[in-house]
Order: C-alpha cells, then sequence, then structure tokens
C-alpha cells in the first residue's frame, strides 16, 4: 500500500502542467507505470487480481483510470490476452473505459480485444458493458475510413463464435443483456434463497442434531430414571423385609420379656412373700435371742456372784490365819467381844460394830 501511495504522488507531480500541448504530453510519458499497468505489462495476472481485489478497492479504482503511453489499464489488457476474469474486474473497477479510445491507435478496448485474439468471454463481456460499440467507427478521427468493427471483422480472421457475437445488432445485444440482467438478477434472487435455504437446512440440521441430543438425552434420563426406580424399589422390598424381621424380632422380643417379666413379677411376689417370712423369722429369732441374752445376763450376774462368793471365801480362808493377830490385837486393846474390839482408854464403851466386816473388807481391797 505505501508503494501504491508513492506511484500516486508521482503521478500527481508529473501531470502538473508545464506549460504548452507539447509539454503535456511530455508530462504524460513521463508517468511512470502504476503497480497495476506494470503487472498488466508483465502479464502477471495472480499480481493484477491483487491489485484489483475488494481490499485494494479505492487504489483499484484509482489506477484503473490512469493513462499509461496512450492506454487506460483495460486498453493494455486487451493487447495482453487479458484473462476472462480479469477483463471483468476492470469493468466492474472502472466502467466508463470501454468508450474510451486509446490515445496510441484511436481503438475502443473492444477493437483492440478483438484485433489481438482476445477469448470468447472477454469479447462478449467487452461488447455486453457496451453494446454500442460494435457500430462506432474504427477510428473515429479518420474522415475516409468509415468501417465499423460490424463491418470490418471478416477480414481479421476471428473465430466462428466471436463471429456470431460480432454479427449481432446492436437491438438484439440490448435484449440479450437486458434478459441475461434479469437472469442474473434472478439468479441473484435463486442465489439468495437457495443461500437462506441452506442457511435454514443448516438450522434444520441443526435443530435435528439437537432434537437427537435431547432425544438421546431423554432416553437417557428415562433409563437413568428406570434404573433408579428399579433401585429404590429394591431398597424398599429391602426395608420392608427389614421392617418385617425387625417387627418379628420385636414380637419375639415382647414375648420373651413378657415372659421374663411374668418370671421377675413371681419372684418379686416370693422375695416380698420370703421377706415376711423372713422378717417373721427374724423377728421370732430376735425375740429368742432377747430372751437368750436376759437368761445369758441373769445367769451371768448369778455366776458372778457364785465368783464373788467364792473369792470372799478364798480371801476368808486366806485370811482367817491373820485371825489370830486381829484376836490379840483385840485382846491387848482391851478384849475382844463377839462384837468387836474394846479400847483400854474406853473401858465403858462397847465394841465399834462391823469391825470384822470392815477389816474383811480393807482384806479383800488389799489383796
Amino acid at each position: 500500500m505505501t508503494k501504491k501511495n508513492n506511484f500516486m504522488q508521482e503521478v500527481t507531480t508529473a501531470l502538473t502542467p508545464r506549460g504548452g500541448k507539447k509539454g503535456a504530453q511530455e508530462d504524460e510519458n513521463a508517468i511512470p507505470p502504476s503497480p497495476l499497468c506494470q503487472h498488466i505489462k508483465e502479464q502477471n495476472w495472480d499480481e493484477v487480481r491483487k491489485d484489483l481485489s475488494d481490499d485494494n478497492r479505492d487504489s483499484a479504482v484509482e489506477m484503473a483510470g490512469i493513462w499509461y503511453e496512450g492506454d487506460l489499464p483495460l486498453h493494455l489488457a486487451c493487447r495482453n490476452q487479458v484473462p476472462d476474469d480479469v477483463v471483468a474486474t476492470l469493468i466492474n473497477v472502472y466502467p466508463q473505459a470501454v468508450e474510451e479510445r486509446s490515445k496510441k491507435d484511436n481503438r475502443l478496448p473492444l477493437v483492440i480485444c478483438v484485433k489481438s485474439k482476445g477469448s470468447y468471454n472477454a469479447v462478449g463481456r467487452l461488447i455486453r458493458a457496451w453494446p454500442e460499440a460494435l457500430d462506432q467507427k474504427i477510428d473515429d478521427k479518420s474522415l475516409v475510413d468509415t468501417s465499423t468493427l460490424r463491418s470490418d471483422f471478416s477480414q481479421w480472421g476471428i473465430s466462428g463464435p466471436i463471429k456470431k457475437m460480432l454479427q449481432r445488432g446492436t437491438d438484439d445485444w440490448k435484449v440479450v443483456i437486458e434478459w441475461e440482467e434479469e437472469q442474473r438478477q434472478y439468479g441473484q434472487r435463486v442465489g439468495s434463497l437457495e443461500d437462506k435455504l441452506k442457511a435454514d437446512e443448516g438450522r434444520i440440521e441443526l435443530a435435528e442434531k439437537k432434537d437427537r441430543a435431547l432425544l438421546k438425552l431423554i432416553r437417557d434420563l428415562e433409563t437413568k430414571h428406570d434404573n433408579k426406580v428399579k433401585e429404590l424399589e429394591a431398597k424398599h422390598d429391602e426395608s420392608i423385609a427389614k421392617i418385617e424381621a425387625l417387627t418379628k424380632a420385636l414380637d419375639e422380643f415382647q414375648t420373651a420379656q413378657n415372659s421374663k417379666n411374668v418370671e421377675l413379677k413371681n419372684d418379686i411376689e416370693m422375695g416380698a412373700a420370703r421377706e415376711v417370712v423372713s422378717r417373721q423369722a427374724f423377728r421370732g429369732y430376735t425375740d429368742d435371742l432377747l430372751n437368750m441374752y436376759e437368761r445369758s445376763a441373769k445367769a451371768s450376774e448369778d455366776l458372778q456372784k457364785q465368783v464373788a462368793s467364792i473369792k470372799i471365801n478364798q480371801t476368808l480362808q486366806q485370811n482367817w490365819a491373820s485371825y489370830g493377830h486381829v484376836r490379840a490385837e483385840c485382846q491387848g486393846l482391851g478384849g475382844l467381844t463377839e462384837t468387836g474390839c474394846v479400847h483400854q482408854d474406853q473401858p465403858n464403851s462397847s465394841a465399834e460394830p462391823g469391825l470384822v466386816m470392815d477389816m474383811y473388807e480393807r482384806s479383800a481391797k488389799a489383796s
């Protein structure tokens, strides 16, 4: 794109008038070829197609209207066996070129194409672009030569199919062009309808795919649902079986528990009865023990008295020997009577009663 912009600057500079007709002609000849013209001269049609592509539409329109060495790019292409698609593109990009005569030989692009043995489709495309070209003078500057392409083409040794196109009248071509335009529009409508049909078919196919996917999903869900129902039914049956087993076990447990409760009640009643009997027996046994205790206590008391009596007797026996000493003592004091000793310093007093017992008790305590 930069290369083409530089070229346009060069063209603008070269087209600047320098004064006089001769100077203008020299300026036109001094214009360097555009990339489009250069590629056409080299018959590099792939590059020409790139130059005329929709991506370079603005520069293509501008380059298609620039003269180079007396020719527009369409004239130059018609001199170089232009491919059918390229001539059609050149006409579409710059349609007024079909009515422009070359400054080199004063000929229209159609005449140049026929003289240069252009293809059937290329010639037909040029005629359809401007059918009046068939009736134009080959050289409109000549006052003597009034021949036209239609009247003079038989001398050029062209092929039969192209001759038939050149022999057809202008009005016929207009009818053909009109019919072809109708067919083109019809074809466009058909193409549009076909595109819509294809789009609809695509949408229908997509919808069918979605339907199939949805149907598969529904079937999968149904299968999963059925499997889940079967699983739940199996679990339900298993739960019912467990419940029945638990119910049976509970019934057996209740029966056994009732039996145990009866046995326990009987045991409790028997225990209570035993307790009553035991209490009665214990009470009787306690009374017996109390009686035995009382008898034992009384016997023990009697025994203690007997022991005490025995001890007293023993003490008396032991102390009897010392009685003589006591008696002598009593005699020394004043004599001994049946009731006790009599002191000499109290000759009128009687013996102290209980003296012997006091002596006994002192002896017993001493022992």
